[in-house]
């Protein structure tokens, strides 16, 4: 049975053989028949190249995209630290172009007033409870500061000593004048000096007040306010801000509210300016 079997298969493979012989005889004979058949299994291959090339493909495209995502966060990465770099240096150009200008300022302030003790320092301590009450400053009795002196900050009066230590000096600021003795003022006007004395601090508005005044007659908004030194012991001349608007409700209470020279909000390099 088992040899029966086993020629069997013999004579089937030997008929395929030959079967499939004639047909590639047939066609290495037959031109046209050859043709369609190398265009058909051409056409297989095509078919089948392009069924394996649609996965290779969507695959190798997101190959890409997550090759361009990892290279977009790369370099959003790269723009932000160059960024914050440009921020920190701006920021530090910005406090040099401000130290610069206010040590211009207290140089101005040196030859504006030629002859006068004047010294600079700069605001070491300032609390943020107190901010317009108080600064502190690294000069003190060692460096020649004297009582009723006036602090100048960016050409403009921003204060006056308080209280000198051996290396520095508590400066109570003019937006806290509410309990001292005040400081005299003169208003310069198209016809005459009104002579006044600064008192007091709008801090809704960011305006001095000025209050009694020798007169009201003449002044209007715009008029230029100085530091007067009618109590004998501060310096004149000195900027205090421009007049802004003149309160004269209660006439034996005559009040001008002025705009600082000095802005508050920054004070660095200052100088103090005596006799």
């Amino acid at each position: 049975m088992k040899k029966f079997k086993w020629s069997k298969f013999v004579i089937i493979f030997i008929a395929l053989f030959l079967m499939f012989y004639s047909l590639i005889f047939f066609i290495s004979k037959n031109k046209y028949f050859r043709n369609e058949v190398f265009l058909f299994i051409d056409s297989g291959v095509n078919t089948v190249r392009e069924i394996i090339d649609i996965p290779i493909f969507y695959v190798s495209q997101s190959f890409s995209g997550v090759n361009e995502l990892f290279n977009t966060y790369k370099e959003n990465d790269y723009l932000r630290e160059q960024l914050s770099k440009f921020e920190t240096k701006d920021r530090e150009y910005q406090i040099l172009l401000e130290e610069n200008k206010e040590l211009r300022f207290a140089l101005d302030i040196k030859e504006s007033f030629e002859g006068l003790n004047i010294l600079t320092g700069k605001v070491i301590l300032r609390s943020p409870v107190a901010w317009l009450n108080y600064v502190t400053i690294d000069i003190g009795e060692y460096d020649g500061v004297l009582n009723h002196m006036l602090l100048i900050s960016n050409g403009g009066l921003a204060g006056k000593v308080e209280k000198i230590h051996s290396t520095t000096t508590d400066v109570t600021l003019i937006t806290n004048l509410s309990n001292t003795d005040g400081i005299p003022v003169k208003i310069k006007t198209e016809k005459e000096d009104v002579f006044g004395v600064l008192t007091d601090y709008d801090e809704k508005n960011d305006l001095l007040i000025i209050s009694q005044l020798n007169t009201k007659m003449a002044i209007t908004s715009g008029d230029e306010v100085f530091t007067s030194g009618l109590d004998g012991q501060s310096v004149s001349g000195i900027s205090v801000g421009k007049v802004k608007m003149i309160d004269d409700k209660e006439p034996l209470n005559i009040k001008i509210y002025v705009v600082p020279t000095v802005d508050f909000s920054n004070l660095s390099y200052v100088s103090l300016i005596g006799e």
